[in-house]
This record gives C-alpha cells, sequence and structure tokens, in this order.
C-alpha cells in the first residue's frame, strides 16, 4: 500500500486514494461522526481510524472489513501506530491515553 493514501472526512466516511491515478480505490464508512485520525500500518495491512464518535476502528486494508477495537466515552482525538504495527497509542478528549496490541487477526 505504499502508492495510497488513506484520507477521511467530517462524516466519518474513510478512503484509500491511489497516490499514482489520484482515484479512489475504496471507500468505506466506519465512524458516525468526523474521523480524526486514519493511519495505515507500517506493514501496510492494516488502516487505524479514529473519530469524534468515541471509536477507534481496525480495518483490513485487502478487503477494507472493518471492527470497533473499542469506544470511548469521549472524542477520539487521534491514534498512531508504533514502529512494528504491533501496538497502537490513541487518545481522547478525556485527557486519557491508552494503548492496545494489534492482535485483530480476523475481522
Amino acid at each position: 500500500h505504499e502508492d495510497e493514501l488513506a484520507c477521511s472526512t467530517s462524516s466519518g466516511t474513510c478512503y484509500s486514494l491511489s497516490l499514482k491515478s489520484s482515484s479512489i480505490i475504496k471507500e468505506w464508512s466506519p465512524h458516525s461522526e468526523e474521523c480524526r485520525s486514519i493511519r495505515y500500518s507500517p506493514s501496510g495491512g492494516w488502516v487505524l481510524s479514529s473519530s469524534y464518535d468515541g471509536s477507534v476502528v481496525l480495518s483490513d486494508a485487502g478487503s477494507y472489513q472493518w471492527s470497533v477495537v473499542t469506544r470511548f466515552s469521549n472524542k477520539v482525538i487521534q491514534s498512531r501506530w508504533d514502529t512494528t504495527g504491533d501496538l497502537f497509542a490513541c487518545t481522547s478528549a478525556d485527557k486519557t491515553v491508552s494503548f492496545w496490541k494489534n492482535n485483530n487477526n480476523n475481522l
């Protein structure tokens, strides 16, 4: 997925875009409110997104099937992968940080 870009909208829709052709590869809607953070994993196999709806979502970068990892009681501001892709961190508007292990191998 090195030639792709993940982006999102205020409606919670996520997109995978081709950098070569500037076209939409895939569109999916895992969030009901503004998606504030979206990132490919270091390996490119996963897309991590988080939203003002309080959800943190992992999407398979091949099929774009997705699963909610967790829900916060407040807005999720951002989520980031560690350099290995085994862990990710999420920050919330309630001033907390949570760490998660990426063990979602079967969406």
